[in-house]
């Protein structure tokens, strides 16, 4: 008789109810991504009269490089890793801080591209004929560039690393936290070298990650402190009398 655990028993023991509602969570909250992202692509179009076109001297300086597309694209599988590590390591409180933390401050930025919006003027006449030149074509093609202040390339990989770098399931997995580190700083450099970012934008996307993090961990923070500085200040009727 085989004793190995069947692929539904296997299937079954992967998909608890509660990693369920994980991937629930988290399909749901992309699905909103997405919607929230092709909206703000269909409104803001390259001929909205509102526009304001981000530009920097430093932009004029970095060459177009075409190979630095690969990283670029990797951005998307990296998220699909980090997530999927999240989902199976991190803790309840965890994953969920990590969700609040991705999707709350690329709403955030989502409207704040309706409320101003901006576009570049830095895409290359002329783009190699190889195979790196024609993805950067590709992607030149179904993205508008519009929507780029704050990058959301940066802020979502700050966010990827805060969450990697603080699950406590992850703790002494240097190799990992090292490779996701590398990757994201690939990822954030390439942006400016296929010209699909300003330096400005890198900045931005830096500041709103630190906007983030101080709003969901220095406010629940002081506000646990204060709690708890209130309860033990609080002395029991009884024990006053005593006293």
């Amino acid at each position: 008789m085989n004793s190995r655990p069947d692929i539904t028993s296997r299937l079954n023991a992967f998909f608890t109810p509660n990693r369920r509602k994980r991937i629930f969570a988290g399909v749901l909250l992309w699905v909103i991504y997405g919607i929230f992202f092709a909206l703000d692509e269909r409104i803001i179009r390259p001929d909205n009269p509102r526009l304001h076109y981000i530009h920097t001297p430093l932009d004029d300086r970095i060459p177009f490089i075409e190979w630095f597309v690969f990283p670029y694209l990797y951005w998307i599988g990296l998220i699909l890793i980090v997530w999927l590590i999240m989902l199976m390591k991190a803790s309840d409180e965890e994953y969920i801080h990590f969700c609040r933390l991705v999707m709350a401050g690329s709403y955030a930025i989502l409207t704040f591209y309706l409320i101003w919006p901006t576009a570049l003027n830095l895409r290359p006449e002329v783009i190699p004929d190889n195979i790196a030149g024609r993805l950067v074509s590709w992607i030149e093609g179904t993205d508008s560039p519009t929507n780029v202040f704050p990058s959301l390339h940066v802020y979502i990989s700050l966010c990827l690393y805060d969450g990697i770098s603080t699950c406590r399931a992850l703790k002494g997995r240097r190799g990992l936290k090292l490779w996701v580190l590398v990757s994201i700083l690939l990822i954030i450099v390439s942006t400016v070298f296929i010209k699909q970012h300003s330096v400005l934008d890198l900045i931005a996307g830096g500041v709103a990650a630190l906007i983030s993090f101080l709003v969901f961990y220095a406010l629940p923070y002081f506000r646990t402190e204060k709690k708890e500085n209130n309860t033990s200040g609080h002395q029991d009727p009884a024990q006053e009398r005593i006293g």
